[in-house]
């Protein structure tokens, strides 16, 4: 298992073999599958309502979004970012407008600032890029009001955290 996120009652789990699960918060034994068909799926991240989810593909180079119903189950998906290679690591706006993307690259790993549209997809540009010569960036975390992004890099000898301020643009 890989990453995971917080859902209404439940937690969604991105599973290496394709698929995210979704475990009941009250019965862990109660699991099952609620997207499928995903190309190594790594991150999971969902918006304030919890009624989308994002799903970064390492494999597939992109982002899915899953439109959730009420049940905690797959309405439909879409592909929501295109032409980020290897991404892992989301983290999510609360107006969900903006998705930052890790990009889990040895020694040259990036950050991507990504403004979504509601539907369709958008094609990342190398503008969209805040931060590069990252270490694998494998987790992302925004803070309460949206001007902090923290980024976990994985190194074998020892890991960083790095703190990027979103206002004022200093790494």
């Amino acid at each position: 298992a890989h990453g995971c996120a917080l859902g209404n009652g439940v937690l969604f789990v991105a599973e290496e073999n394709g698929h995210v699960t979704k475990v009941g918060l009250q019965s862990p034994n109660a699991y099952s599958t609620v997207v499928s068909g995903l190309s190594y799926p790594v991150s999971v991240v969902l918006n304030e309502a919890k009624s989308v989810m994002y799903i970064a593909e390492r494999t597939g180079n992109r982002v899915r979004r899953v439109f959730l119903n009420p049940d905690n189950t797959e309405s439909s998906k879409e592909v929501a970012v295109s032409g980020i290679p290897s991404a892992e690591g989301l983290a999510l706006s609360k107006d969900s407008s903006v998705l930052y993307v890790g990009q889990f690259v040895y020694q040259s790993g990036s950050v991507w600032r990504v403004p979504l549209s509601a539907s369709g997809s958008v094609a990342a540009t190398i503008n969209m890029k805040i931060a590069s010569g990252l270490n694998r960036p494998r987790s992302l975390l925004l803070s309460a009001d949206d001007t902090l992004l923290y980024v976990a890099e994985e190194d074998a000898a020892a890991g960083n955290v790095r703190r990027y301020e979103l206002v004022s643009g200093s790494y």
